[in-house]
């Protein structure tokens, strides 16, 4: 009679290999695309923050600030003017890897904010994921609110 042996057999080992195996490769396209989610809502964010930013440098300068988006580089710039000179309140910013402005659907690519806050020209910027097709939509009103959907 043989002994207690304690341990797994090989057989036992290479079935549990196999079956991690095959969860991950299901895992790994739904990571991508999930992935491809977060840095578009990411860069949403960010957008509505520095506009965000913008509209309270405006106030605070009592100065207008401009924002200007480049469908083209898929960048946006915010910054203000003194003495004939562009002065960055932001530096330029580039959206991530995947996501574009789409020319399309925004209506408006140059905006800014008075001195008082209130928005020199309302409308939506679109980012869209190249990944997923999916789009957020910033809307920026007239009265210098700015939101995302």
């Amino acid at each position: 009679m043989r002994g207690k042996t304690k341990g797994f057999t090989l057989s036992e080992v290479m079935i549990v290999v196999v079956i991690i195996a095959i969860t991950a490769a299901l895992a790994v396209p739904n990571m991508s695309g999930w992935l491809a989610t977060q840095r578009l809502k990411s860069a949403t964010r960010t957008v509505v923050s520095h506009l965000l930013q913008s509209r309270m440098e405006a106030i605070d300068r009592n100065r207008n600030v401009s924002v200007v988006f480049n469908v083209g580089t898929e960048t946006y710039s915010v910054y203000y003017m003194s003495d004939g000179l562009d002065i960055d309140i932001v530096p330029t910013q580039h959206m991530p890897s995947g996501v574009v402005i789409d020319d399309d659907a925004t209506t408006v690519t140059v905006t800014g904010f008075d001195s008082r806050g209130f928005a020199m020209q309302q409308g939506n910027v679109v980012l869209r994921s190249t990944k997923t097709g999916a789009e957020k939509i910033v809307t920026i009103r007239v009265g210098g609110s700015v939101n995302a959907q």
